[in-house]
């Protein structure tokens, strides 16, 4: 009945636990939904509002077609109406103008009717092959033409689509091509229409286009996807393959499996598989995954550099030459692996491989100390399995190695951990490991049990006290010790009662 009692807090909060995780994602979704729904109806609005656009302009071009006629049959009538003088003089020619889809360089069409009111009223860039042509009889009509410098006026009307398409592209980015158009004038004195091209603004530092991708790129459920399946990415390069040679399968499976697992699987498969469906949401998901191969290598790396002074009294006190020398020693072989390591006297125990302390403080500092909410499924694989994988052993091996490179020259000179220098060098104690694994199989397994619990046991280490990764035996010793106490003080209270005699012995016998 006690453990019954023990067990039932631990599964109500799992309840309540996996409640809080659907209604977060439920209310990720809705908000989600009404964000969609909120720009299909500022889509809505902005069809509606070029279709009034759309219909104005073309009131206004049937206006521009009947004032030009008009003014044609005018000027015909006074050619006609001229007294005789007029007839021996040299005859005017009659100026024939039109509106011809303008190149950006090309001068205003322009043409001089008796009595017209001005007029001004929006272009429509997507119409600029229409045109006017007068004729003897003052009667218009429309006909394609090409422009007195031989340019095809297609071409212009491809210059006025891209402006609507820039237009369209301006209204979603702000460092969009916003079209501008000028609006035409008809005074007494003529009409000039000039279509200006496209302007392109500066491009501001602020809205320059990132390289990076970052949290900002992906929607709710997207993002949770991507950083469930960072951290599932982080556990697999430990304890996997540090060093993938496929990387799209590798990151793909690592999105499969963090999509597969948890309360909401649901929701993650389907935005998993909607991401499939899109290249460039799929290689942005892709770039912000495989970002978790560069930060584990750094992390790592970072730990090994900051302890080589205590294990291997480099810098320390050292000379340029001197420190030259000892790495030169360390690397050429791989001795830093091995225990009861003397840099100075160049000594070392051949019968300790990968036993060397600093293995451990770079368990204890980046898995058990901290917040570590990064690689904490890479505690968790670790715990579960008792022992630390080969592969992790491997990581850690090559991240001495690039810490110690970087002395090489006797002076400090930071060396990227890429994959063309130092995957080999993995290979190398990947190797070296599956052989001693072959040989030694006692050994090995003592290895990787003993690092783990040193680890994880290491009272100078603040060690993680959640249920998931507390060690198996100290639960079980802490709950004997809580048990034994709980029967002496019942004890106690019986025999102080004087109530229950004699019962303190049974009570007592059935513990």
């Amino acid at each position: 009945m006690s453990s019954t009692c023990r067990r039932a807090p631990s599964t109500r909060a799992k309840a309540t636990h996996g409640a809080n995780d659907v209604a977060a994602a439920k209310k990720v979704v809705a908000t989600e939904r009404a964000s969609t729904k909120k720009a299909a109806e500022v889509k809505a609005l902005h069809r509606k509002a070029e279709a009034t656009r759309k219909a104005e302009e073309e009131k206004w071009r049937n206006n521009v077609r009947k004032r030009a006629a008009a003014a044609l049959a005018a000027e015909d009538n006074n050619s006609d109406n001229s007294d005789s003088s007029s007839v021996h003089a040299s005859p005017k020619k009659k100026k024939h103008c039109h509106v011809s889809p303008m190149p950006q360089t090309s001068a205003p069409c322009s043409f001089s009717p008796n009595n017209d009111s001005d007029l001004s009223i929006d272009v429509d860039t997507n119409n600029a092959d229409s045109n006017v042509k007068g004729n003897g009889n003052g009667n218009s009509d429309t006909e394609d033409h090409l422009d007195s410098d031989g340019e095809d006026p297609a071409q212009d009307v491809q210059h006025g689509s891209d402006l609507e398409d820039a237009q369209e592209e301006g209204e979603e980015k702000d460092d969009g091509t916003i079209g501008s158009v000028q609006r035409p004038v008809l005074s007494g004195n003529g009409m000039n229409v000039e279509k200006l091209s496209a302007i392109t603004p500066a491009k501001s530092g602020r809205h320059r286009a990132s390289q990076k991708v970052t949290r900002l790129h992906f929607t709710p459920i997207s993002l949770s996807l991507a950083e469930k399946a960072k951290r599932t990415h982080r556990q697999r390069i430990c304890t996997e393959d540090s060093f993938p040679t496929d990387k799209d399968a590798f990151t793909h499976k690592s999105l499969c499996l963090a999509a597969v697992t948890g309360f909401t699987n649901d929701i993650l498969k389907d935005k998993l598989k909607q991401i499939e469906t899109d290249v460039e949401s799929q290689n942005r998901i892709f770039q912000y995954v495989n970002y978790a191969v560069g930060g584990i290598h750094s992390d790592i790396k970072s730990k090994a550099k900051t302890m080589l002074s205590g294990h291997y009294k480099i810098p320390g006190a050292l000379s340029k030459q001197e420190i030259q020398e000892a790495v030169a020693w360390l690397t050429v072989k791989r001795l830093y692996i091995y225990d009861d390591l003397n840099v100075k006297e160049r000594t070392y125990s051949k019968e300790t491989p990968y036993r060397h302390p600093i293995f451990i403080e770079i368990l204890q500092a980046q898995f058990c100390s901290g917040s570590g909410h990064l690689d904490r499924d890479t505690l968790s694989v670790m715990v579960s399995q008792k022992e630390v994988p080969t592969n992790l052993i491997a990581l850690i091996a090559t991240a001495i190695d690039v810490a110690l490179a970087e002395w090489i020259s006797g002076e400090y000179r930071q060396v990227e951990f890429s994959d063309d220098v130092f995957a080999s060098r993995y290979d190398l104690h990947c190797k070296a490991l599956k052989k001693l694994t072959e040989k030694a199989p006692t050994y090995m397994s003592f290895v990787k049990q003993s690092m783990l619990s040193s680890a994880l046991l290491d009272p100078s280490v603040v060690v993680q006290t959640s249920h998931i990764y507390w060690p198996y035996t100290t639960t079980i010793k802490m709950t004997t010790l809580i048990m034994r106490l709980w029967r002496l003080a019942l004890n106690l209270i019986l025999i102080r009662s004087k109530v229950h005699k004699g019962y303190p012995q049974m009570i007592g016998a059935e513990f």
